[in-house]
């Protein structure tokens, strides 16, 4: 893929920028599922509920034919350490956005999601680093 000038001043222009507070990039796909969007409110420093929590907002798409039956989310720091998971089981047709919510114990305002493995209905699996 050639990259002219241009285009690269603007994409770096977009990166350097970030996301909204609150809201993590969507980067592209790498696997058969897709996360089009996270929104993360960490737990609030000084909340005086010690039961107070955050949560992250996930919206994905299966981008596989066959539906995906469970899919592990990882919350991951910007050093790609991986701080939190979250496992999400349902059905999952192919080209369906679907949006749920989850808690999470973190005040950590930089972390952002990614996809770890993802299960089908015909048993396939994939994982993170497998090809697409």
């Amino acid at each position: 893929m050639r990259i002219t000038f241009a285009a690269a001043l603007v994409l770096a222009a977009f990166v350097r920028a970030g996301a909204p507070a609150g809201a993590a990039a969507t980067p592209a796909p790498v696997g058969p599922v897709r996360v089009d969007a996270a929104d993360i409110a960490p737990v609030i420093d000084g909340a005086d509920d010690p039961q107070a929590s955050g949560f992250v907002n996930i919206t994905f798409t299966n981008l596989r034919d066959t539906a995906a039956t469970q899919i592990l989310f990882a919350l991951e720091s910007p050093d790609e350490q991986v701080k939190w998971t979250i496992t999400d089981s349902g059905t999952f047709g192919k080209g369906i956005k679907v949006t749920h919510h989850f808690t999470m114990l973190s005040d950590d305002r930089r972390l952002h999601v990614v996809v770890l493995k993802a299960t089908f209905a015909d048993g396939s699996t994939w994982q993170a680093g497998d090809p697409y």
